[in-house]
């Protein structure tokens, strides 16, 4: 009876959401709900239901653990997902085909159901050749993942100032205490998570892990130095941007260090952690939401411009048809005529070519959401693999290094950002003042 009533709620409002926002109107957003309602189910199949449910795959010899029954389930989520958004992706390079981005979205929904279920009975060979490919996908995903970031830290200063100024030139200073706020809360992040790095992973005959966290103090502070003079003197970059940068780089340092194998530098070895889990569940979040509304942003002004163009091309025809001699009235009712079948012509050509035009701002989002699909793959798993016993991280120097080498690749990109305009300013004129 309990379970009954439960179900019927969650029905009702998972239909009442699909209802509004699988519509037309703004697809972006009904794939992002897709997105997170299957992820949702992934969690919960992992860290609740892993040692309640026989799994139709657990039956073999690969899986005899609830931690292996967990990750089979993630693993099978994630590849549902990846060719639910590569299918996507795939599609929308064919021209013509641009509907399919928001057609029938609660259909496509039901049909990824169907496919997520039916992979709970393909055996778990297939699934450990899958774990392989989701790595080398997730570091993609990272380097996405930083991109975006930098963009997204970047646009968000920018809000804020934007907002902090009214129309008439007054300052609202709410908005810059808020921005203090953001600023002071990121940093007090940091300096815990640098202090627990050298308190968990670090200490005698620990170079590597040593060096890694003095690294990322270094780096931090460039970084602040660089966004607070890049903010100063109208260049791209703000304090807050760089609070971002390094918030994201500590959390990288964290999560690279707590898959160290080294047990005499890894006092948490032998922990199962899923705040590195949940952390970087929002930081993804995060990001393909920003993600989404930029290329939903970035879709409409195509649109915008492909309307305007016919727009232009019609104005020009009426224009044209004007100058027709007044006097032959029936010569100049049979060239209207004529205007009229060939203008409907030519804007028919024109509609034609511009729905055959590749949405290259749609395709780039469903591969951004295929990376991310085998991102959780690994996030959900601790970057273990199917045969795993425990629900701890993977720890192995692989794991680190992807983390690392992503930590400064996010450095890197950042920094680049701010000095490629200041050496070459002839093609950064609007970011300098």
């Amino acid at each position: 009876m309990c379970y009954s009533l439960i179900g019927s709620c969650l029905a009702t409002c998972c239909c009442s959401a699909f209802g509004s926002a699988f519509g037309e109107a703004n697809p972006f957003m009904g794939h992002l709900l897709i997105f997170f309602v299957t992820c949702v189910f992934a969690m919960v199949a992992k860290f609740i239901l892993e040692k309640n449910i026989e799994w139709p795959y657990t039956s073999t010899d690969v899986c005899n653990t609830d931690a292996c029954a967990g990750n089979g389930a993630v693993f099978r989520t994630s590849f549902g997902l990846t060719c639910f958004f590569a299918t996507h992706a795939l599609l929308l390079m064919v021209p013509g085909c641009k509907i399919f981005h928001g057609f029938a979205m609660f259909l496509k929904f039901c049909l990824l159901c169907a496919v997520i279920i039916g992979c709970f009975w393909i055996d778990n060979d297939f699934f450990e050749g899958y774990g392989d490919f989701a790595r080398v996908g997730s570091a993609f995903w990272l380097i996405i993942q930083t991109m975006m970031l930098v963009a997204w830290g970047l646009d968000l200063n920018d809000g804020i100032i934007a907002r902090g100024t009214n129309d008439e030139g007054e300052a609202n200073n709410s908005y810059y205490y808020f921005l203090c706020c953001i600023v002071l809360t990121f940093f007090g992040l940091e300096i815990a998570g640098c202090a627990m790095a050298v308190d968990y992973f670090g200490g005698d005959g620990c170079h590597r892990n040593n060096t890694f966290v003095a690294f990322t103090i270094i780096l931090t502070i460039i970084t602040y130095i660089a966004g607070g003079y890049a903010g100063a003197v109208g260049l791209q970059g703000s304090i807050l941007s760089s609070a971002v940068i390094s918030f994201y780089t500590t959390y990288l340092l964290m999560t690279g260090l707590y898959s160290d194998p080294d047990h005499s530098c890894n006092s948490q070895y032998h922990k199962d952690n899923d705040a590195y889990v949940w952390v970087g569940i929002v930081i993804s979040t995060t990001v393909l939401c920003y993600g989404a509304m930029s290329f939903q942003r970035t879709a409409m002004v195509n649109d915008d411009l492909a309307d305007i163009e016919v727009a232009n091309k019609k104005k020009k025809k009426e224009n044209k048809s004007t100058l027709l001699d007044q006097a032959e009235d029936d010569a100049e009712e049979r060239q209207k005529k004529e205007d009229e079948l060939e203008e409907a012509r030519e804007e028919a050509e024109d509609r034609a070519e511009a729905s055959s035009v590749i949405p290259w701002s749609y395709v780039k989002f469903h591969v951004a959401m295929t990376f991310a699909s085998l991102y959780v793959c690994m996030l959900f798993t601790g970057w273990g693999e199917l045969s795993d016993t425990s629900n701890a991280f993977k720890h192995s120097n692989v794991t680190v290094w992807v983390n690392i080498l992503t930590q400064w690749a996010t450095f890197a990109f950042y920094l680049w950002s701010i000095v490629f305009p200041l050496c070459c300013p002839d093609r950064f004129e609007d970011t300098t003042a």
